[in-house]
């Protein structure tokens, strides 16, 4: 793969409707990063009750992996979680594996953005944020040469499409993880995206203003 002509200046700060958007340093950030998740999940009843009141999955657990949290004050109330390829694979591999293993036997490098929460209501101010933590997750892919996979309801595919360039890349199908509620996988191809014409309008911005 060619390497990206545009800048790859990562920001390791930023700032959005009165939060620090940053990369978690410190156990104790991704584990309330992870209690959010749960939170967010069992109120949506996706998941199931558990005593850690901990959400995560076992991909997310390694040094390549990072955690991206937003804070209000002193408090998280953001998060999503990057995670790049490795041996175990992807959280994806459950419902799209032989999807994912055609881009890998291209030589493409895959990395899955999930894990997503947000305390606040209402959604549009969490969109908000969503854009601004996706900022990290582009600018992750760019330096690693990777694509972006990620599941989503496919009644918000569209969004996804529009705003970052992503491309449908599997079927709707169920996922086992979150009580086989229906989901779409996407694809974006970063070094790809900022030479398309229009350009997505979040990668627009992202290039347009990489600190």
């Amino acid at each position: 793969m060619d390497q990206p002509s545009h800048s790859c200046d990562s920001p390791a700060q930023r700032s959005a409707e009165n939060l620090r958007i940053e990369i978690a340093q410190h156990p104790s950030q991704v584990s309330a990063a992870w209690q959010l998740v749960y939170q967010a999940y069992r109120d949506a009843e996706l998941i199931d009750d558990n005593p850690h009141g901990i959400h995560t999955v076992p991909q997310a657990i390694r040094p390549t992996s990072s955690v991206i949290v937003g804070y209000e004050d002193h408090r998280i109330v953001s998060t999503l979680t990057i995670m790049h390829d490795g041996a175990d694979g992807l959280p994806l591999d459950h419902v799209y594996r032989t999807q994912l293993d055609r881009f890998r036997q291209k030589g493409r490098r895959l990395m899955e953005v999930g894990l997503f929460a947000d305390s606040r209501l209402p959604i549009s101010r969490a969109t908000i944020v969503f854009r601004e933590m996706m900022r990290f997750v582009f600018y992750s892919s760019c330096w690693s040469l990777s694509d972006i996979v990620i599941g989503v309801h496919p009644s918000h595919a569209k969004y996804y499409i529009r705003q970052f360039g992503f491309e449908t890349a599997g079927p709707v199908s169920a996922h086992p993880v979150v009580r086989n509620r229906p989901v779409v996988l996407l694809r974006g191809a970063t070094a790809n995206q900022p030479k398309t014409s229009p350009r997505p309008r979040s990668i627009a911005e992202y290039a347009a203003r990489p600190r």
